[in-house]
This record gives structure tokens, sequence and C-alpha cells, in this order.
């Protein structure tokens, strides 16, 4: 994520399915939040576009 926080100049982000295989378990959606969290999507000024489609976020999904 450092290397992608770094990036400043990235017009897409696409983090489709980045969490995917992680396991439902009881600390499931904090699993995810935590991980999209390291995403520092605010300093990424130029970003257009951001896809996290196949992210289960939340219990609904």
């Amino acid at each position: 994520m450092a290397v992608i926080n770094s990036a400043t100049n990235t017009t897409t982000f696409d983090l489709t399915g980045i969490l995917s295989k992680v396991p439902a378990q009881s600390n499931y959606n904090t699993v995810h939040m935590a991980t999209l969290a390291l995403a520092q999507i605010n300093k990424l000024t130029a970003l257009k576009t951001l896809n996290l489609d196949g992210n289960q976020l939340g219990v609904d999904k």
C-alpha cells in the first residue's frame, strides 16, 4: 500500500477482489475495513476511478 499511496498521479485505482480470499469469520469486517484503510485515497488527488468490486464491505455486502 505504501507504493500505491505514493503514486499521486494515479487516475484509476482498482481493488477488485483484493480481499476476496479473507475467510468469513468473526473479525471478517474488521479485516476488510482495516486493509482498505491502508489505502490513503484522500492523498490520490488525481484519482478519477475507484473500483472496489468484489470487496464485501459490511454485513450486507
